[in-house]
């Protein structure tokens, strides 16, 4: 080899000098690029056992959700097959609280909530949707709601439609409340109560007939934007809403104005005022009472009943 090289004029030593530092130099480049793909390919590794892991988890929590939501229906659904074992005539299902300061809930966490609840209590009883939307009032009615108890006293014309569509006769309950939830409570001011709360349902059941809507029932809304004198007023005036000849529903059962008038009762120590107000509705004429308490209420206005009933002298 060196006399080969000797031959081209080249100088063996430092040619041999120069291939060793270019040797170097690739050992070099693959070492130093070698680090950083291994680094790469760690990270990238790391990266999709994250993603996987964070699958599985999530899969799980979807599961727990789903498994929750399935717990719930079923404690709901069981729930309202003891109410009407105890007496209970219509089952209102509803997905969002229209509690004071409640939060809103989307559409889709309603729909959610509320249809599979209605598909299935549709098939034993007599269900109403409590809603203030208007594709869940029209989703519980396809899925078999035979009324709409409207809050927001304006989902009518989706009534009529729903009659109009399905050739059913979906009963509409009109219910007053000043403001929203979140505001309803914050020093709520009426001329005079009982007279502004009719002249609005009264409006409403107009509104409601030019739509198409045959059957509508009427709520003054109990604790929806009142003090508690103005729920004491309506209760007390119950007559001047059975005067417009439209079903009256009153929904007062354990509500904090019963506690206010009863030393601060707490919600569970609210049953006794519960009843009373319940056979006061029924004595004014009110057509349908909304309680929590069904077998004691059902025991409690049959009692009464009894007692009203005229029978002939034996003797």
């Amino acid at each position: 080899m060196n006399v080969l090289l000797e031959k081209l004029g080249i100088d063996w030593k430092l040619f041999l000098a120069q291939a060793a530092n270019f040797l170097l130099l690739l050992i070099m480049l693959r070492i130093f690029a070698y680090k950083p793909l291994l680094e790469l390919m760690k990270k990238r590794k790391q990266t999709i056992e994250e993603g996987l892991t964070k699958a599985k988890e999530a899969d799980t929590r979807l599961e727990e959700v789903d498994k929750i939501a399935a717990h719930k229906m079923r404690e709901t659904e069981s729930a309202s097959v003891a109410m009407m074992k105890e007496g209970a005539d219509i089952i209102d299902v509803g997905g969002e609280s229209t509690r004071p300061v409640a939060a809103a809930v989307s559409e889709k966490e309603e729909l959610a909530r509320v249809i599979p609840v209605v598909e299935e209590l549709a098939k034993q009883a007599k269900v109403s949707i409590d809603t203030r939307k208007r594709s869940v009032a029209e989703t519980a009615i396809n899925a078999g709601a035979q009324i709409v108890n409207d809050v927001s006293a304006s989902l009518f014309n989706a009534v009529a439609d729903a009659n109009l569509n399905s050739n059913k006769e979906i009963s509409w309950i009109a219910m007053h409340m000043k403001g929203d939830p979140q505001t309803m409570q914050r020093a709520p001011h009426y001329q005079d109560v009982v007279s502004e709360v009719r002249e609005f349902l009264l409006e409403r059941i107009e509104k409601s007939h030019q739509a198409g809507v045959t059957d509508v029932w009427i709520d003054p809304g109990i604790g929806f934007g009142k003090s508690v004198e103005h729920n004491l007023l309506l209760l007390r005036e119950l007559k001047a809403l059975v005067s417009t000849c439209s079903p009256v529903v009153i929904g007062a059962s354990r509500k904090s104005f019963l506690g206010a008038i009863t030393n601060n009762a707490p919600v569970d120590d609210r049953l006794e005022a519960s009843l009373t107000c319940a056979v006061w509705c029924a004595q004014q004429g009110v057509a349908v009472v909304r309680v929590h308490d069904v077998a004691e209420t059902v025991d409690a206005l049959e009692s009464w009943a009894a007692l009203s009933r005229k029978t002939a002298n034996v003797g």
